[in-house]
């Protein structure tokens, strides 16, 4: 697979669909320069482009508007255009949800733990390591809030604010290996009550992607609060997981998070336990449900 200026997407797929997409051109729009333009002289002349990860929706109109009246056809793979998005008629979409996919994957073999209420001694578990704007606003509403008082979180330096690390110290391992991660972050979750899954790009205009920060929680069988778009939370429901926590805005979390707080929360973890496996299940056979809908996808080019 060809990449353009010479990174490799970070996310391999099975080999079954891997395969299928081999030669084609692979390019990131997020945080890079040109990239819309390369794209457009890419897919023009190759017939194929693969965009990885996050993708803008205001780019994305860009992109299609300088393809829109090419006279081949052409394929674009995404990990997070609908494949229902409306697209000119000389465009066919694949939406391999490669992070996810990986993801799922990743955890496929780790053992299954369960979480004893005994054990509980904090709030929350949040996991914030890489600066990002959206994510660096949300963290402070949930500061300002007090929300994070007894919780396990970590938070990267920003402004004067030292890095903060779940363990209490710097990691002394990897956070790209998500097999690895989600078996040692498993104890640290289950001395938490919920998970406050925030995704990247949490609330702003992209198409959804879903990653480690909410598989992690179905895996560990936790509670979690989806702090996400509503395209991101349909896109959960869509693949069969249920929330914890009701969604009804984006900043309903805050409201909820501080009643959770302070109510009985031995009643309101018993009460999460058939959620919390019905989740466990949905995360177990995701890989293979993913696998199914692109490879139908496939038949239908």
């Amino acid at each position: 697979m060809s990449t353009q200026n010479n990174i490799r997407p970070s996310w391999s797929l099975p080999n079954i669909i891997d395969k299928k997409i081999k030669g084609v051109t692979s390019i990131w729009w997020y945080n890079t320069v040109r990239s819309i333009d390369a794209s457009v002289e890419i897919i023009k002349k190759e017939g194929a482009l693969r965009i990885n990860e996050h993708i803008h929706k205001d780019q994305w109109k860009s992109f299609i508007n300088q393809i829109q009246d090419h006279n081949k056809k052409m394929i674009c793979f995404t990990d997070c255009v609908p494949n229902d998005t409306p697209v000119p008629k000389n465009l066919y979409l694949v939406n391999l949800n490669s992070v996810a996919l990986f993801v799922a994957n990743a955890y496929s073999l780790n053992p299954e733990k369960n979480q004893n209420f005994s054990n509980i001694e904090h709030d929350f578990f949040m996991t914030y390591m890489r600066y990002e704007g959206e994510r660096e606003k949300i963290y402070k509403i949930l500061e300002n809030k007090n929300l994070l008082t007894k919780s396990l979180f970590s938070c990267p330096t920003y402004k004067g604010r030292k890095a903060k690390y779940v363990e209490g110290h710097i990691p002394s391992m990897t956070r790209y290996d998500h097999k690895e991660l989600q078996a040692f972050l498993v104890d640290y979750m289950h001395k938490c009550l919920c998970v406050i899954t925030l995704e990247c790009l949490p609330y702003g205009n992209y198409f959804p992607v879903i990653g480690e920060k909410s598989l992690i929680a179905f895996k560990s069988k936790m509670p979690c609060a989806w702090i996400m778009t509503k395209e991101k939370k349909d896109l959960l429901e869509s693949w069969g997981f249920k929330n914890n926590i009701p969604w009804n805005n984006h900043f309903d979390f805050v409201k909820h998070l501080s009643s959770l707080k302070n109510r009985n929360q031995k009643d309101w973890w018993e009460q999460q336990r058939e959620v919390v496996e019905h989740n466990y299940k949905i995360i177990n056979s995701l890989q293979h449900k993913l696998i199914e809908d692109i490879l139908d996808r496939f038949l239908k080019i």
